[in-house]
């Protein structure tokens, strides 16, 4: 996983060849570019609120159609934790 440091360089480098014109885009790529930029900003905004993003990633990839990632509320972890204290019953 990059940084958020890597992820602006990373777009920044692409809009510099963009403007410079050493690099041809389409629609396409124009509206990734958008999107890109969009959640770096709310990276960065969280960032300055002392919200962790690794936290926010998980909570996307969780979102993902398919995704084998799983968010559980404090309930729910209070449950498995008392179920593995317990010697697995409930």
């Amino acid at each position: 996983m990059m940084t958020v440091s890597q992820e602006m360089l990373k777009l920044y480098d692409r809009y510099v060849d963009w403007i410079n014109g050493r690099v041809n885009f389409t629609v396409a790529e124009a509206v990734e570019f958008q999107r890109d930029f969009r959640a770096l900003m709310v990276k960065v905004g969280l960032m300055e609120l002392g919200v962790d993003n690794k936290g926010i990633d998980l909570m996307i990839q969780a979102a993902e159609p398919g995704s084998n990632v799983v968010i559980f509320n404090k309930e729910k972890l209070a449950r498995i934790a008392a179920r593995a204290r317990d010697g697995g019953a409930s």
